[in-house]
């Protein structure tokens, strides 16, 4: 039945490309993906005789994606996705799947919509998706990353990919403004199981109204709901956001400012659950821009404060599952440990990522990022943040610096305040243009440093924790298409904090100690060629070490050999 099918998707895809040329109306386009993983672990002191030493993995994909226009007015988007990981002999691996599939149009010529696959968003406090990183990665774990962001939907503009439907439309006015947007949306978070869970929706939607170029103001709202009668539970949840944000703007031939502020609140309930305490909470923020355009100067002033019970599952859900289990040696030592998430794992492990929406505040791990775990929308932090940049000069570099301080607004078990320090450098140079050479050579640094403390009369109130990450990257062109690739990123983080335990319904019921000196550093070659824009094989020589001071974990290290093929057509 599966090779019938995978056969059927073949010739519809054949169909559909010869209908390219003479109709064109349908046609196909696609990717393609090639990964061998060659990997070695070791430990760093003692012996590991039980664990196998050498992993080898991998896989073989193609998406097909048929895109049909039945009308001027309809556009069909069908993809299949057909994979075979390594191991599977004679068609035994190979799996098939219906990746995507969504219809979107326009009725009338003034509304738009889109039913089934959505990627969508709105604002940093209502509807976005956070990256995984606080700190930069070099160029030569890109490959990576896009991988996983790919297979996961994941877009550069933070949208989530859900599934339901949307629609807009707007309207323009001949004098005292320019248009008023209207965007409104509806997805399905889980199904019932028809005993004791609900179906559960997420919904919402902005009015826009664009006055001029010189201002604009507009309304937010979105909710997380069961739909009571969908099952046996008689509770339900909800949780409902609303903002406002406006901004102002001034743009001259040299100099442009820009002012935004966005602010509302939360609201979050449990229907018919009288163990429950009802909880709402504010947050605003006020950003101001400015930018010299001769020279491409900018700097940045931000100020947040964010309530503590300030809940907004659509902009605080996190992309990676930190209570997931790796894949990649899973456990190790002689005792067979289980091996806790590293660097590596959240670089290239799609399983550990998430794609739902959680209602509540998930775990997060304070080494990879404590002062806003949950990005902009992280409650109980208020502060500030300086930035200054420089983009595209005379196309010899890019840099931005910023400075962030932040506090609590309330104690977590006691009234004493944790404060948040944080300093981010990142810059690119690109130093064929900067030495008038040929074939390019980029090279990039990236520092970022994360200090959390809290001091008390108490012991228990005194919290010292600290991160650091350093980062270089190179990219030198040697031949026409043909990079030789260096990355080196090292990440240390060393102090005492209380991690924060929350019940199911979000609130913390008790806190635990999270003392660690651990040093995590990733060390790769590679070589690269760019056959196209959307075509390259990359291959890389990669080195990862983990050590605890503290020996709280053992220490170990991989030696990773990987081959990558992307197409995109």
């Amino acid at each position: 039945m599966k090779s019938l099918t995978i056969i059927a998707v073949m010739v519809f895809c054949s169909f559909a490309a010869s209908a390219q040329d003479t109709t064109k109306k349908a046609w196909v386009s696609g990717a393609a993906r090639g990964v061998i993983y060659g990997d070695r672990y070791g430990v760093l002191e003692g012996t590991d005789s039980v664990t196998a030493s050498r992993l080898n993995s991998g896989h073989t994909m193609v998406d097909l994606t048929a895109n049909i226009k039945p009308n001027a007015n309809t556009y069909i988007n069908a993809m299949a996705r057909i994979r075979n990981d390594y191991g599977g002999f004679w068609g035994g691996g190979v799996t098939f799947d219906l990746r995507q599939l969504y219809i979107k149009g326009v009725i009338g010529n003034f509304l738009r919509y889109q039913v089934g696959d959505l990627d969508y968003k709105l604002t940093p406090y209502t509807f976005y998706n956070n990256d995984q990183f606080a700190f930069a990665i070099p160029g030569a774990f890109e490959v990576y990353r896009q991988m996983v962001n790919y297979d996961m939907f994941y877009q550069d503009e933070n949208t989530w990919r859900q599934q339901g439907v949307a629609g807009d439309f707007a309207l323009q006015f001949a004098k005292f403004a320019d248009e008023m947007q209207f965007n409104f949306f509806a997805t399905r978070q889980n199904p019932t199981d028809f005993n004791f869970t609900s179906e559960r929706i997420f919904y919402g939607g902005s009015i826009n109204l664009l006055q001029s170029k010189y201002f604009q103001i507009g309304v937010n709202y979105v909710e997380m709901a069961d739909i009571l009668g969908t099952s046996n539970d008689t509770t339900a949840i909800h949780t409902p956001v609303q903002t406002i944000k406006a901004g102002i703007y001034y743009p001259t031939q040299k100099l442009n400012l820009q002012l935004e502020t966005e602010f509302g609140n939360s609201s979050a309930s449990i229907l018919n659950d009288t163990s429950y305490t009802p909880r709402s909470d504010y947050f605003y923020n006020i950003y101001l821009k400015a930018e010299y355009k001769p020279l491409n100067l900018y700097g940045k002033f931000n100020y947040i404060d964010i309530g503590p019970a300030f809940s907004s599952p659509g902009a605080q859900s996190l992309r990676v599952n930190y209570d997931g289990a790796t894949t990649i040696f899973n456990r190790y030592t002689k005792d067979q440990i289980e091996r806790p998430i590293a660097l590596i794992d959240v670089l290239r492990d799609a399983s550990l990522y998430n794609y739902r929406l959680s209602a509540n505040l998930q775990s997060f791990l304070p080494r990879f990022g404590n002062a806003q775990p949950y990005g902009p929308a992280t409650p109980n932090r208020k502060g500030y943040t300086l930035t200054v940049g420089q983009e595209n000069f005379k196309e010899w570099w890019d840099f931005e610096a910023s400075y962030q301080n932040l506090s609590e607004i309330v104690g977590q078990g006691t009234s004493a305040l944790r404060s948040y320090t944080t300093t981010q450098l990142a810059a690119t140079v690109h130093a064929n243009e900067f030495f008038d050479i040929k074939n390019n050579i980029n090279i990039e640094i990236h520092s970022w440093n994360e200090q959390t403390t809290r001091s008390g009369t108490e012991d228990y109130e005194n919290v010292d924790f600290n991160n650091n990450s350093l980062s270089l990257g190179v990219e030198i062109e040697t031949v026409s298409n043909l990079y030789v690739l260096f990355g080196l990123t090292q990440l240390n983080s060393k102090g005492f904090e209380l991690y924060a335990i929350r019940d199911v319904d979000g609130m913390v019921v008790d806190f635990s100690e999270y003392e660690t000196d651990m040093e995590e550093s990733l060390m790769a070659f590679g070589l690269r060629y760019d056959f196209s824009k959307h075509n390259q094989l990359q291959f890389n020589w990669q080195q990862m070490v983990v050590n605890d001071n503290l020996e709280n974990i053992p220490g170990y290290e991989f030696n990773q050999l990987a081959l990558t093929y992307n197409l995109k057509f």
